[in-house]
């Protein structure tokens, strides 16, 4: 029998990561959503990832709240967002209560939460996080990248249709918030995880440029081969002494090769990320591939660390961040060049933009505005 608290609402929040270890992006985004949602409501967590099936993991909560762990075979083309009514049965058993008994349905990502069957009065929000993936026009043009595009474009046909099976949906850019009308959105960007409101203004000691991401993640990586390949040989012509960190995971043999240009040291994760952007005059973002809204843009700006961008990351912050008020935006390899060298040979000019974009962070980017936004927006939902 379901047991029944009114209370607070019950939810039921669906992820595939760990709201409890945030590390990654995925994990941070889970975790603020999980402590949001804990703030209106009693909370069961289903850790859904998409892999080899495993039995399901059920862990006691505080507060009689549960979380179950489980990896599940993810379906593939028309069915892939098709709902698994002998899966949820199977989960419905190890819940305090049945799925159709929950206030609100939560979902980080679109797969996860589409494979419960999910009863037409309760109320479910998604999060399309990565939702569209979107390519700048310096984005590579070789047949794989074409086969990838068409991937994509299928994928994102095939999520579009899903959406009317939920009630609202979170988006992370305002690109995507334009996109959907399908249903009520609520725009809430990705934000850098932890108190932004301490952190130091970066104090450069060179002219030194700085990367940070997962670099075994495809965008991140073939950004940075776009950089090597295009920007860094003018620069180092001019300023022979700039020196390029790229920090993040990516195997010894990738990062080895980026280390073979002169002056590019890749030393994968590092203990004080605030000493790596303390020492840099400048971060770089050259991402032409991506569906969300780069963590990576908030972080530099928060630890006060100019930032160079591509109009395709820009276009993430639309209405939020501004050119030459908050970072700076190229639209091609020359731009790019022509800012890095001046924002090397000129930091002093660009001191004013970097405490705005600190400001912006601070204020419109921060884990209280985050939080704010969930909870408002799903009590909305469920009013």
């Amino acid at each position: 029998m379901d047991k029944v608290d009114r209370a607070r609402p019950t939810i039921l929040f669906v992820t595939p990561a760990t709201p409890f270890t945030p590390r990654s992006g995925a994990e941070q985004r889970s975790a603020l959503m999980y402590e949001a949602l804990s703030l209106i409501g009693e909370v069961d967590l289903l850790i859904l990832g998409e892999g080899q099936p495993t039995p399901p993991r059920t862990t006691p909560l505080l507060n009689g709240r549960v979380m179950i762990e489980v990896q599940k075979k993810g379906s593939r083309g028309f069915k892939r967002f098709h709902p698994d009514l002998h899966f949820s049965q199977r989960l419905e058993a190890l819940l305090p209560r049945s799925i159709q008994s929950y206030d609100l349905v939560v979902g980080r990502y679109l797969w996860p939460i589409s494979q419960l069957h999910i009863p037409a009065h309760v109320r479910s929000i998604v999060d399309l996080d990565d939702f569209k993936y979107r390519y700048s026009r310096e984005a590579g043009r070789s047949a794989a990248v074409f086969a990838a595009r068409v991937k994509k474009r299928f994928a994102h046909w095939l999520a579009c249709r899903a959406l009317p099976r939920f009630s609202a949906a979170f988006v992370v850019n305002a690109l995507d918030q334009r996109e959907i009308t399908q249903l009520p959105t609520c725009l809430l960007p990705n934000i850098a995880y932890g108190a932004l409101d301490d952190l130091p203004v970066a104090a450069s000691c060179g002219p030194n440029l700085l990367f940070v991401g997962s670099l075994w993640y495809h965008p991140n990586a073939e950004g940075v081969d776009w950089f090597l390949a295009h920007v860094w040989p003018a620069v180092r012509r001019v300023i022979p002494q700039t020196q390029l960190t790229l920090v993040g995971a990516a195997s010894p043999e990738v990062r080895a090769r980026w280390e073979q240009h002169a002056g590019v040291t890749a030393p994968g994760f590092v203990d004080n990320l605030g000493a790596a952007y303390r020492a840099a005059a400048l971060a770089i973002v050259p991402i032409h591939i991506g569906g969300g809204s780069n963590i990576k843009v908030l972080e530099a700006l928060g630890y006060g660390c100019p930032c160079i961008v591509t109009r395709l990351t820009a276009d993430a912050f639309t209405g939020q961040l501004v050119h030459r008020q908050h970072f700076l935006v190229a639209d091609n390899a020359h731009q790019f060049i022509q800012l890095v060298m001046d924002v090397l040979q000129h930091p002093h000019a660009y001191q004013g933009m970097t405490k705005a974009g600190y400001q912006a962070v601070r204020g419109a980017f921060s884990s209280p505005k985050f939080k704010a936004e969930v909870t408002r927006f799903a009590q909305e939902v469920l009013n």
